[in-house]
């Protein structure tokens, strides 16, 4: 008999074994409450530039997210690469140096793992004299990367630098800058429609406040242009007194949640805590409010570091000096209360991915926080919180 014909004679007594667990097994697996285990693709990576304990240098480590939030340690990590702020655009990672005068691109191969291509000097095109590091960020095409740069003979102005990433080779292409404002305005929001870019800051300059509200459209190549705005603040309840804007953070369909801290002209320093509201991004790019003192919630994590939007525009997290807490995003409605702080770390960046995970680092705790968050439930991942020394930067590129 051939060898592409099936054999007649009787299995061997270990073959008759194999058969009758093999069958076994088909049977488990069918039966109610019973599965066999598989693995599940991960549904995002997840990377941090940190400093490692007792060195000056900083590395990258990187993650995969499981579907429960549970964390994979990606291939080649940790990564020598001095970086703090970082980027990615799932082609490319990109990483601003320590010192501020480089931007580094690395290729994201498909395992996750990391590969150096090239610097691109950021300081070299626009000549400025401040060298100092500023957070990056890409529009939401992952086109076009963006830089503040401190400006002006004290360093005490800035402007935002647009670089085209170019595909082929993750270089990082001079485009050009924007107009130059007092002081200074990050981090830099996109709109939902990628039109329009927004950043606030809100500063005690020279014993009075001073409220850094900033507009930009983005041109049809990427680059940032600084224009006027209508934007007015909402009144507050004591016409002494002032709302000023320090963070923002945009929804898919655009809104923009925004800071707002009544502030006392003669004691500026004496203010109650944050309390969120939205603006309606208009076809021009103007913004426009509902919000109001009495229907914008309050927040309970102490001085604000920064806002992080869910991609479905539903979930809005808040990191300050004393925890991480979320709210209901309700487009041009008002904020709605949903957690208290989840942890009363210090944390300093929050992001989320597509699968109702929120990652969050503490520089202070040396960690990484990840959180399962629907819309009705918030609790920590398996293994949450990992421990990073001294983390610097975060970034999460969601795979679904």
């Amino acid at each position: 008999m051939s060898a592409q014909h099936l054999s007649l004679r009787p299995p061997t007594r270990n073959r008759a074994a194999s058969l009758l667990l093999a069958a076994a097994l088909a049977i488990v697996t069918f039966l109610p409450g019973f599965h066999t285990a598989a693995a599940q693709a991960p549904v995002a990576r997840v990377y941090v530039s940190y400093t490692p304990s007792a060195a000056s240098l900083n590395k990258l480590l990187g993650y995969s997210v499981s579907p429960n939030g549970a964390l994979a340690t990606l291939p080649g990590m940790p990564y020598r690469a001095n970086v703090g702020s970082i980027a990615t655009n799932g082609a490319y990672l990109f990483g601003s140096n320590l010192a501020g005068q480089y931007v580094a691109s690395f290729r994201v191969h498909s395992d996750g793992s990391l590969q150096w291509v090239n610097s691109t000097d950021v300081q070299s095109p626009d000549e400025t004299g401040c060298v100092y590091p500023s957070d990056i960020i890409l529009d939401h095409a992952g086109a076009t990367l963006y830089r503040m740069q401190f400006t002006g003979g004290l360093c005490d102005h800035s402007h935002y630098q647009s670089f085209m990433v170019d595909k082929p080779t993750g270089k990082l292409l001079w485009l050009g800058k924007s107009a130059d404002i007092f002081l200074f305005d990050e981090p830099l929001s996109v709109s939902g429609n990628n039109q329009f870019a927004y950043a606030s800051e809100c500063f005690n300059y020279q014993g009075g406040p001073l409220d850094n509200f900033s507009w930009y459209v983005r041109e049809s190549s990427g680059l940032l242009n600084l224009e006027s705005i209508s934007a007015p603040a909402p009144a507050t309840h004591d016409p002494s007194h002032f709302y000023c804007r320090a963070y923002t953070a945009a929804d898919p369909t655009n809104h923009l949640a925004v800071t707002f801290t009544d502030t006392d002209f003669n004691n500026p320093f004496d203010s109650p805590a944050a309390q969120l509201g939205v603006y309606t991004v208009q076809p021009s790019g103007s913004l426009t409010t509902t919000s109001t003192w009495s229907n914008m919630p309050s927040t309970a994590i102490g001085t604000i570091a920064g806002l992080a939007m869910s991609p479905d525009g539903k979930l809005l997290a808040v990191n300050g000096t004393a925890g991480l807490q979320v709210f209901h995003f309700n487009g041009a409605g008002p904020v709605t209360a949903f957690t208290g702080p989840l942890t009363t770390a210090n944390i300093d960046m929050a992001y989320w991915d597509h699968s109702q995970h929120l990652f969050a680092i503490s520089k202070n705790a040396g960690k990484l926080y990840v959180f399962t968050v629907t819309s009705t439930t918030a609790a920590a991942a398996p293994g949450s919180p990992h421990a990073i020394s001294s983390p610097a930067g975060l970034i999460v590129r969601p795979l679904n």
